[in-house]
């Protein structure tokens, strides 16, 4: 067994506590499969973790599932800094213990997996993707808790396969509170129809249409 020293604390905040209760009373509520919706700095990947580290802690099997290899990697990593003891179902990595209560899951892997437990709870990461072996895996297990992660709920046909949605906070509550930055906007400026050429013809000519596309180009830039 790995034995992880934390490199640092699982701390909620405010609205990510009120999330996690919220996601609880679903679950009293019989709402097993709900999706949990917070935008870019908002925190996802924390409550996450501190989901699977209170699954860790009652000795339930947690599965987290992602798409793609990178995304198993940062996953690991995050579990790592909070001392979470986890295995990870990916081709052939080193982190292959199965037996461990948390398990980072590549989909792809899982499909072509047997793991030695069934599990009390699964995480789907980008859940709006709706990968049909992700779906069919959580299907496949009714009697856990299902829960989807996404800034973005709007994929047609979602609303079929989850039954209840948890709204984490706003981006813009997150910059009230200072968590995140007031964006600035530049726009560039349109030219006046003054400043282009005319052809023959009375039409822009392609010359100064060209000109005046590289100038609104490099004011973006």
């Amino acid at each position: 067994m790995l034995m992880l020293t934390p490199k640092k604390e699982i701390q909620l905040r405010d609205y990510q506590t009120a999330a996690v209760e919220a996601l609880r009373e679903g679950i009293r509520q019989s709402r097993r499969r709900q999706v949990l919706v917070a935008p870019t700095g908002a925190g996802k990947t924390v409550i996450a973790s501190h989901l699977l580290n209170e699954a860790d802690r009652k000795g339930s099997y947690a599965l987290f599932l992602v798409d793609r290899v990178a995304l198993v990697n940062q996953t690991s990593e995050t579990l790592d800094e909070y001392g979470i003891r986890h295995g990870i179902v990916q081709g052939i990595n080193d982190r292959w213990a199965p037996r461990e209560n948390v398990q980072v899951c590549s989909i792809q892997s899982l499909a072509r997996r047997t793991l030695p437990r069934t599990p009390s709870l699964v995480i789907y990461d980008e859940a709006h993707a709706m990968y049909k072996s992700s779906l069919d895996f959580i299907a496949a297990h009714p009697e856990a808790v299902a829960i989807g992660l996404t800034a973005t709920p709007f994929t047609p046909g979602m609303e079929q396969h989850w039954s209840g949605l948890v709204n984490v906070t706003t981006t813009r509550k997150l910059i009230e509170t200072g968590f995140l930055i007031e964006p600035k906007i530049y726009v560039a400026r349109s030219p006046d129809d003054a400043e282009l050429g005319l052809d023959s013809y009375g039409e822009f000519s392609e010359s100064s249409a060209s000109e005046a596309g590289i100038r609104i180009v490099g004011d973006v830039v």
